[in-house]
């Protein structure tokens, strides 16, 4: 199907209300008799003639909210394109997967995301019981829901009844059951006193409303539940930090799987689900699992959008999630847990067997970087429009051998403004904390008015026994990058915390060490001039 527009009037539910209905009739090859019907038309030829939809009896008049001109213009432009499809071998593939996709295989590939973890989450919460009543609130993902509904009862609040009948229209155009969907504003969920057996949610990822939904979902549950959340989550200081403690000190979570980034398709924000035992089963340890390695993905069905998990991937959460320690998969202890900061990012415990391996090797300096350097944290300066002119070094002006060379941002300072606390000297170290974390950069010669961007931080050499040279070269090693991955947070800004920089542990100098890395580097600057004399001779060939 080719990427339908609207006229920017038909809202996101009234899309799903519209493409669902379009769905039916593709499926059942109705297309061509009903295409010059209106939405509301179509849905009354259904209710009449066809069993599923005589649930919607007593709701009917209630759709009435999805029929417009604008709707109906727009819905019969989904038929006019499905029809156009109707001899596609993909005739299986629903008009809401096809709607708005760059092409079949991406967006096939993207319920396949789901789809690959969705019976594994939903047997975990069931725990293999039936006639659960079980609560997901404003939850995204309906594939868990869907596994969970063959023998439970499902309640599911929307945030208004526009989408509670969205939802509803497009579960029985799909011929799934209808849970229970009360209209619940989110504001009221704090309110929601009832209890329930089990649970289920991927709610928006909004900060503060994820944060109350686990806090609600964690009080009203008695049995197990999972939520997936950003990765954020799991790491973040201040009021999300406050609710991981009360998370901790129910002592329930049993295990937290980091998912790859591309699970949620169309973002960089990566995401974890939290797994939740039952209110009487206190947990002494919490199950860590990895899975954001790119060898976990599934190369054939993930795409540049999004990422779809493979066989080993799968193996190793259901393992995790029945207790047993596998590759990637380690029980760690709350007291640990709490020694750590109650950070509980999978990737800070699990470590893969590269970055195992760089530990094992940095770990065998004795000597801390705060013991041979000082730190010169960057100041944020005012925007200026007069002043001296200076040169903002940024992560770009490092060149492959990790030198910096001439900066192109230019700004103007005045000398009172206090980004020139941050102004380099010779054989200073930029070190990046944000961003483009462990990014390592030496300033030769003599800088003329240069400063730093934020995401730095300058160290200057205290220790004479140690040549810059030497620490420039261990700082950028990848066995330091492996070391420095480990350590750093978030997902949509990488960061390192100044703590974690200045216990970064460092080899001594030895004579032999010292002139086998000032070989290497000398070498890698030649190699590095001589590729760009290359590259400006290579090009010279495309002139005519």
């Amino acid at each position: 199907m080719s990427s339908l527009r609207t006229n920017g009037m038909t809202d996101v539910y009234s899309i799903i209300a519209l493409a669902s209905l379009c769905d039916f009739a593709f499926k059942h090859r109705m297309i061509a008799q009903l295409m010059p019907n209106s939405f509301s038309e179509d849905l009354k030829y259904f209710y009449e003639n066809f069993e599923e939809f005589k649930v919607l009896k007593d709701s009917l008049q209630d759709f009435e909210i999805f029929s417009s001109n604008e709707n109906d213009l727009f819905y019969r432009e989904l038929k006019k394109q499905s029809l156009k499809n109707e001899d596609d071998p993909r005739e299986n593939m629903s008009v809401i997967e096809l709607l708005n996709s760059k092409s079949y295989r991406e967006q096939d590939n993207y319920l396949l995301a789901e789809n690959v973890l969705s019976p594994v989450i939903a047997d975990w919460i069931s725990g293999g019981k039936t006639g659960l009543k079980i609560y997901c609130p404003f939850n995204s993902m309906l594939n868990v829901e869907s596994s969970l509904l063959r023998d439970n009862q499902i309640i599911s609040p929307c945030t208004s009844e526009k989408l509670k009948l969205a939802r509803t229209l497009h579960l029985i155009c799909n011929g799934m059951k209808v849970p229970e969907l009360p209209v619940m504003r989110f504001e009221e969920i704090k309110r929601n006193q009832e209890s329930f057996d089990a649970g289920f949610t991927f709610p928006p990822l909004d900060k503060d409303m994820q944060e109350q939904i686990i806090e609600n979902m964690v009080y009203s549950i008695t049995g197990r539940f999972c939520v997936i959340v950003s990765l954020g989550f799991t790491f973040r200081l201040g009021n999300t930090a406050k609710i991981r403690n009360e998370v901790l000190d129910t002592r329930r979570l049993q295990a937290v799987a980091e998912l790859p980034t591309g699970f949620l398709p169309n973002s960089g924000i990566s995401c974890a689900a939290l797994f939740f035992a039952p209110k009487t089963d206190f947990q002494d340890s919490v199950m860590f699992i990895n899975l954001s390695g790119g060898e976990f993905r599934d190369r054939e069905r993930s795409s540049r959008m999004f990422t779809v998990l493979n066989s080993p991937a799968v193996e190793i959460l259901k393992s995790g999630l029945a207790g047993t320690e596998y590759e990637l998969c380690k029980k760690v202890s709350y007291s640990e847990i709490e020694s750590g900061g109650q950070v509980i990012t999978p990737s800070r415990y699990v470590l893969s067997a590269e970055v195992q391996s760089s530990q094992e090797q940095i770990l065998k300096g004795s000597t801390r970087l705060s013991e041979i350097v000082d730190f010169v944290r960057v100041q944020v300066g005012r925007k200026e429009n007069e002043g001296e002119l200076y040169y903002e070094v940024t992560a770009g002006d490092i060149n492959p051998a990790g030198l910096v060379e001439q900066p192109e941002r230019a700004i103007h300072l005045s000398k009172d403004n206090p980004a020139l606390k941050s102004q380099l000297r010779q054989n200073d170290l930029i070190f990046a904390i944000k961003g483009s974390v462990g990014k390592v950069g030496l300033i030769t010669g003599t800088p003329c008015n240069w400063v730093v961007n934020q995401s730095f931080v300058i160290l200057r050499l205290k220790n004479k026994d140690w040549p810059v040279e030497f620490v420039f070269r261990q700082l950028k090693s990848n066995a330091m990058k492996n070391y420095i991955q480990s350590k750093t947070t978030g997902s949509v800004i990488p960061s390192l915390t100044m703590a974690e920089l200045r216990e970064l542990p460092l080899i001594a100098p030895t004579p032999h060490l010292i002139e086998k890395q000032k070989f290497r580097h000398e070498r890698q600057i030649k190699l590095v001039k001589q590729i760009r004399e290359l590259q400006k001779e290579l090009a010279e060939f495309n002139e005519f």
